[in-house]
């Protein structure tokens, strides 16, 4: 109903009690002169009392009062009976409606019955004209009033619609200037605060999209290397299966091999250093296609996609990767960077197919060169072709012993300690290639081969250690945990130790803290095993997980090895060096020797005295060195 109606109604009614108001007055002045008009007649009637004739009477008294009706009805003669006028006449109905005639009157009169209408007043007319104009007036006031509200609510119901239209496309981001001139006025606040509007919202889209920006940098680009996230490169797999279009092209997983071995030798700071590198050369490799698309599948894997480039054509352009690997190996001083297996995909495949066949392809780059790229130009008939390939790989380096050593000499660090020097395993294939050290071990747990891994290698070290001269004190091996709650493995090792009693003394086995963590009774068996053959344990990588004082009652190693994150930065880390010293304290207690590792700079190795620990071993202390070898003569 809105504003107009109520309004009028009001202004209506305003008006129509103005008029009844006055009505009222004029209504009570002509009530006064009738009533006067009634008296004088009265009066006059008085003066005439003696008469009998009815008309010599209405002759009489109406020369001093006007009469609509006369009536003079005598009880005695009829002949004196007298009429003027009508009775019930109506001449002026609205007249009648406005200002009734009021003076009626029915009297006896001597010997007769005198019944008369008074005329209205002679001022009558006066007051209905007074009315009639008073009545115009308001008419005329209201009719224009009621226009200029009409006008007013038309030029409000303008500006509304303006406004509202104006709100209306604030959800579409119009930033469009609010146009002052159509809310002019009593509108000008409202004018003013869309204005404001407009510009707080624009700061705060503004401010909403470079959130939005740095958002979608974290959730599809890697915080390193700028490239997509794993769930990007999902989305981009789904894309080339629900594209309709026939399109080919290649994608690449390029294999961090040593990112493990980088971060636990030298910190995690040279890990980024190195996968950075490789990101680097990545780009590079791909400057000239820029529709090329790069993602961090994993924290050391990548992956390329590369639409419209037949697999043909993928050996001269990612074929440069080897080469641009081999070139910043010395800088790592590592067996390898990385390792690249490329396959084509088009439209259409399934995301599984093509993970599978990057597997595959990946997997054999790995049994290859060092830094190798692979390009399977089309998918194995065996799908397993790169697991099968590994399996003869292990088999064969097994056979043929074709495992080298390195040595990382682990030094004391107060008087009593005791050092060893922990050996680094290298594994070479059939063609004398390095194969990366951390994926040999992935592949060996991966198709349950790391048993034979690890007989491998202790047999060759006794072998080295019974031949070479030059080789004295106590060497350190890593076994792997599935190796120890092997019960075929652990006969094995009880067997050929026995046999060697010397050298078995001159043993300590390295086994990572989470593979004891995970099955603490046969942690404490193979302790205990190897404490009967005269060989020590040392926990490696001890506190990179949830580590519990129970550990030390039922497992009690000879060693722990802490986790290089405590040796970084442990001069400016007070938490760190709260662990270390409580931990120190404890081990101490238990008879248990507590070695640093990935020392890389004189401010931690001082703090790391003044800690108390037994050893020390990182880059800063030494770096690992070929295993020098003299073979006994005779």
């Amino acid at each position: 109903m809105g504003i107009r109606v109520p309004f009028h109604l009001v202004l209506f009614a305003t008006f129509a009690g103005l008029t009844a108001v006055e009505y009222q007055q004029s209504k009570t002045s002509y009530d006064e002169l009738s009533a006067t008009q009634l008296r004088h007649y009265q009066t006059e009637l008085k003066r005439y009392g003696d008469t009998s004739s009815g008309e010599t009477l209405y002759q009489q008294v109406s020369k001093d009062v006007s009469f609509n009706f006369f009536q003079y009805i005598s009880a005695e003669d009829s002949r004196f009976n007298f009429t003027h006028g009508t009775l019930n006449a109506n001449p002026h109905p609205v007249l009648d409606l406005l200002f009734p005639i009021n003076n009626k009157q029915k009297q006896a009169f001597g010997n007769a019955t005198l019944q008369v209408v008074l005329s209205r007043p002679e001022q009558t007319e006066q007051l209905l004209a007074a009315l009639q104009r008073t009545g115009l007036i308001y008419l005329g006031g209201y009719l224009i009033l009621l226009i200029s509200f009409m006008m007013f609510v038309s030029g409000v119901k303008r500006r509304v619609r303006y406004a509202a239209q104006y709100i209306s496309q604030i959800p579409n981001l119009n930033y469009a200037l609010v146009a002052s001139s159509k809310l002019g006025g009593i509108f000008k606040p409202v004018s003013n605060a869309l204005e404001n509007c407009r510009k707080d919202l624009r700061k705060t889209m503004e401010e909403f999209a470079v959130e939005n920006d740095q958002l979608q940098k974290v959730a599809f680009h890697d915080y390193l290397t700028g490239f997509g996230t794993p769930q990007k490169f999902s989305a981009k797999l789904d894309n080339i299966y629900k594209d309709q279009r026939p399109r080919l092209g290649v994608i690449a997983q390029i294999k961090a091999t040593e990112l493990s071995s980088i971060n636990q030798d030298k910190g995690r700071e040279a890990g980024d250093d190195y996968l950075l590198h490789i990101a680097n050369i990545i780009r590079a490799t791909l400057k000239n296609m820029p529709e090329a698309e790069c993602f961090r599948i994993n924290s050391g894997d990548f992956a390329i996609y590369i639409p419209d480039l037949a697999i043909a054509q993928a050996e001269a352009v990612l074929g440069l990767l080897k080469v641009e690997f081999n070139s910043i190996q010395s800088k790592y001083v590592t067996d390898s960077i990385a390792y690249t297996g490329v396959v084509p995909c088009q439209s259409g495949a399934e995301p599984s197919t093509i993970l599978n066949h990057l597997d595959t392809a990946i997997t054999i780059a790995l049994t290859q060169s060092p830094n190798s790229v692979y390009i399977m130009e089309k998918a194995p008939d065996d799908i397993n072709a790169g697991e099968h390939q590994w399996q003869t790989i292990i088999n064969a380096m097994v056979d043929n012993k074709t495992i080298e050593f390195f040595q990382q000499p682990i030094q004391p660090s107060r008087n009593g300690a005791e050092g060893y020097t922990e050996l680094l395993a290298r594994f070479y294939n059939h063609a004398g290639n390095a194969l990366p050290t951390q994926t040999v071990l992935a592949m060996a747990k991966r198709y349950e081969m790391s048993d034979r891994l690890d007989k491998a290698i202790i047999s060759t070290v006794l072998e080295i250690l019974a031949s070479s001269s030059n080789l004295t004190g106590q060497y350190g091996i890593n076994i792997s945990g599935d190796s120890i709650t092997n019960n075929e493995f652990l006969l094995w090792m009880k067997n050929i130790l026995l046999n060697k009693r010397a050298l078995a003394s001159r043993l300590v086995f390295e086994v990572s803290e989470n593979s004891m963590q995970s099955n603490l009774l046969a942690a404490s068996r193979f302790v205990k095993l190897c404490h009967a053959l005269g060989a020590k344990v040392s926990v490696e990588q001890f506190g990179h997980g949830f580590t519990s004082f129970k550990f030390f009652r039922e497992v009690l190693p000879d060693y722990i090895k802490l986790d290089g994150s405590y040796s970084h930065r442990i001069d400016q880390d007070g938490n760190n060096r709260f662990y270390v010293r409580t931990l120190v304290d404890i081990s101490r207690r238990a008879g248990i020797q507590v070695v640093a590792t990935a020392i890389e700079r004189q401010e931690e190795k001082i703090e790391l005295e003044k800690l108390l620990v037994d050893g020390m071993q990182g880059f800063y202390i030494s770096r690992p060195q070929e295993l020098q070898v003299n073979r006994k003569v005779g």
